[in-house]
């Protein structure tokens, strides 16, 4: 199988003007083609910011997802 969606050290939360608020650190995680994956979490712990972020609805603070091989930041938003 190939990878699917892969992160590599991804930050993920939000940016202000005078300050950035990390929800989640240092995140590294796999997904195979054709993998189910299930997302679980209890409220407030970043699962709906990964998904915006994995989605470029919200930038990430650092790190790197890639689709396909292909890093998010290279692909159009189409």
């Amino acid at each position: 199988m190939s990878v699917a969606v892969q992160t590599v050290d991804l930050a993920i939360g939000y940016k202000t003007r005078n300050a950035r608020q990390v929800v989640l650190d240092g995140l590294n995680l796999t997904a195979q083609a054709g993998e189910m994956v299930c997302l679980l979490g209890t409220n407030g712990t970043g699962k709906s910011t990964l998904l915006r972020t994995l989605a470029r609805i919200q930038p990430a603070l650092s790190g790197s997802v890639k689709i396909d091989g292909v890093d998010l930041g290279q692909l159009s938003q189409m």
